[in-house]
């Protein structure tokens, strides 16, 4: 949801862009989380909610926005990785990520000249 807004604009989230959305305190939350996953030490379907918001916003899946500064949240998404059924739920978001990403770059390229 949060990512069609990208999508549609072409470009990548600020982090205004994200607390307008209501999603930076969200993501900083998260990130001050210390338990293995979203709801304790086991997966729940909150995590699975949880990544596909989040997931499809990373740098590997569509480079809507940089998560480096959230590692709590890089580990828990190689958590979320693991979970039965991640790579089959995935697959066509890996499909379609390289265009995703390009149309991305290209609009970043042309705005830069701006």
């Amino acid at each position: 949801m949060h990512s069609q807004k990208c999508l549609r604009d072409l470009r990548p989230f600020s982090e205004s862009d994200l607390d307008s959305i209501g999603m930076g305190m969200g993501l900083r939350g998260l990130d001050a989380c210390r338990s293995e996953y979203v709801a304790g030490p086991s997966p729940t379907i909150a995590d699975i909610v949880c990544y596909c918001e989040i997931g499809q916003c990373s740098v590997e899946m569509f480079g809507l926005f940089d998560l480096s500064k959230y590692p709590n949240i890089l580990g828990w998404m190689e958590r979320c990785k693991q979970i039965p059924g991640y790579t089959q739920a995935h697959e066509l978001c890996y499909q379609i990520a390289p265009m995703v990403r390009a149309k991305v770059q290209t609009f970043n390229s042309l705005n830069s000249k701006l």
